[in-house]
């Protein structure tokens, strides 16, 4: 008995409204498919405007300890925002002997971002 309902589905496959069935459903799942990973041009845009400014900002090691590591660490000057709109004191209150920020770029043979690592310590201890 299995058996013959086994032969009696496998003829079911075998007809044309199902295999239109199929391609249809096939068909609404690729669409639905290209929506989800659709292409966003304005986070592309803003996201290329925000790298590139960083990188007027902050493109060499002396860039960096002045805006970053100075500021932090030490009274000699104040850390800004990005556009340079406002000033703000921040300093580190239980500085140690371990870093208090490590940050790991490596880049592949393309230049491109491949792994980006950046460990913070926010307890101090």
């Amino acid at each position: 008995m299995t058996r013959l309902n086994t032969l009696r589905f496998s003829k079911n496959f075998s007809s044309p409204d199902f295999r239109i069935a199929i391609f249809l459903l096939l068909a609404l799942c690729l669409a639905f498919n290209e929506k989800a990973y659709a292409w966003d041009e304005s986070a592309y845009n803003a996201g290329k405007s925000l790298g590139a400014e960083m990188d007027g900002k902050l493109n060499s090691t002396d860039d960096i300890k002045q805006r970053i590591s100075i500021p932090m660490t030490s009274n000699e000057s104040s850390m800004r925002t990005l556009d340079d709109s406002n000033a703000f004191d921040s300093r580190i209150q239980a500085p140690s002997s371990k870093a208090f920020l490590e940050v790991l770029i490596q880049p592949s043979a393309t230049g491109d971002i491949t792994s980006l690592s950046i460990h913070q310590d926010t307890n101090f201890d």
